[in-house]
C-alpha cells in the first residue's frame, strides 16, 4: 500500500515531466511521468517488465511478462508478475494507450 501511494505521489509531482532515456541492460525507452512517450510494440514487454520490477523493488530478471493483450480500441494490456523470493510473488497489469502511451501500472494482487 505505502509503494503505491509513493508511486502516485511521484506520478503527480512527474506529472509535467516529460523526459526519456535509455537504459544500458535492453533497448526500452524508459518514462518519467505516464503518458509522455510512445512505446513501440515491440519493446513493450521489456518496458514493461522494467517498470513493474522498479516499482516493486525487484531486480528485472524476476519479473516476467504474459501475453500481450490488444483491446478494440487500440489499448494493450500486459500482465507481469515478480517474484521477491521470500516476500512472495505479485501480479501487475501494465496498461498502455492506443497510441502506444504508458497509462499506468496497476497491482492485481497482493505478495502471495
Amino acid at each position: 500500500m505505502k509503494s503505491a501511494l509513493a508511486v502516485a505521489v511521484a506520478a503527480l509531482t512527474l506529472a509535467g515531466c516529460s523526459t526519456t532515456s535509455k537504459t544500458a541492460s535492453f533497448d526500452a525507452p524508459r518514462v518519467t511521468s505516464p503518458g509522455t512517450t510512445p512505446i513501440r510494440p515491440g519493446l513493450q514487454h521489456a518496458f514493461c517488465q522494467d517498470q513493474v520490477a522498479d516499482m516493486f523493488g525487484a531486480k528485472r530478471q524476476n519479473a516476467t511478462t504474459g501475453n500481450r493483450v490488444v483491446a478494440a480500441d487500440g489499448g494493450t494490456t500486459i500482465e507481469v508478475a515478480v517474484d521477491k523470493g521470500n516476500e512472495g510473488v505479485r501480479s501487475f497489469k501494465c496498461r498502455l494507450d492506443g497510441n502506444n502511451r504508458l497509462v499506468d501500472v496497476v497491482a492485481t494482487s497482493e505478495a502471495l
